[in-house]
This record gives structure tokens, C-alpha cells and sequence, in this order.
């Protein structure tokens, strides 16, 4: 809580979108599918030690996959005359000054499910960058957020390989 209301006074703060929780948690459905589907053929099976090993390893991964969507769900980005800032429950917020960063990249593939990934990366002349997943936002906040960096630094865009 603390660290949205940092937040409100650096400047505009933008947070994600519910659409883009409830699409990346189906995303992350097809794990517990499988392992489901496992459980309902082979769970009288004779070599019940390998299934129930593969079905803790499906469990774990999409725990695994779970938490990283709700860490990158819980984290919000602000724009301010000074800079750009991100915070949320799981970090410290951090910071960069326009007159600071040196370039930006936008790393963007496609995905079957949510459409598009979108991160944006940003260098600034000291070694610690500021990264965050601007597609799990509003399309406009995008915009504005790519706008004001735009005014700032070039953006190189790189298309990377489309998810499954």
C-alpha cells in the first residue's frame, strides 16, 4: 500500500488490467489440465510412483507459473515530469530520471492466447535497467507510456518467436 502511494505522488500511475489476470491464468491452465486428464486414465495404473512424481511436477510448474503471473500483476508503473517509476507488493520501488536513460527496447511476440506480450526494457547510463510487462495493461496506458518514453529516448522494437 505504501508503495502505490509512493507512486501517486511521482505521477500518473497506471495499474494492469483484470483482462489481462484472468487471460494469463488460463494461460497457465493447460498444466493442471494435463495433469488432470493424467489422473483420470492412468490413476489405476501399475506404476502409480512415475504418475504421481509427473503430476508433483506439473503441480509445481503451474504454482511456479501462477506466482510469476500475480507478481507481474501486482506491480504498477507511474509516469512523472522527473521519470518513470515502477513499485508493488513484492519490490522496493525504483526509478529512473528521463535525463538518466540512454535507450529503450520493446520486446514484443505474439501469443495465442492474450494476443500480444509487450516489455518494455529501459537503459539508462547506470547498470540497473527498469523492466516491465506493459501488455498487461490498458492499450491506451500503453500508448501513453510509449509515448512519453518515445519523447525521451529512441525505442528499438524486437520482434521475438510467438508463444504456443
Amino acid at each position: 500500500m505504501g508503495n502505490s502511494h509512493n507512486l501517486q505522488l511521482f505521477g500518473d500511475v497506471f495499474h494492469p488490467t483484470l483482462r489481462s489476470f484472468v487471460v494469463s491464468t488460463i494461460y497457465d491452465m493447460p498444466i493442471l489440465l494435463v495433469s488432470a486428464l493424467g489422473t483420470y486414465f492412468f490413476a489405476n495404473s501399475s506404476n502409480k510412483t512415475v504418475f504421481i512424481i509427473m503430476n508433483a511436477c506439473a503441480i509445481l510448474f503451474f504454482l511456479y507459473s501462477f506466482s510469476t503471473t500475480i507478481v507481474a500483476h501486482s506491480l504498477k508503473i507511474a509516469i512523472g515530469n522527473e521519470g518513470i517509476a515502477i513499485a508493488g507488493p513484492t519490490c522496493r520501488p525504483f526509478g529512473l530520471r528521463w535525463d538518466d536513460m540512454e535507450t529503450a527496447v520493446v520486446r514484443e511476440r505474439h501469443n495465442f492466447i492474450s494476443g500480444k506480450d509487450v516489455l518494455l526494457i529501459i537503459n539508462p547510463h547506470s547498470p540497473r535497467k527498469l523492466s516491465y510487462a506493459i501488455s498487461v495493461l490498458s492499450k491506451i496506458n500503453q500508448d501513453k507510456i510509449l509515448y512519453s518514453v518515445r519523447q525521451t529516448v529512441p525505442i528499438r522494437i524486437i520482434h521475438d518467436k510467438p508463444t504456443i
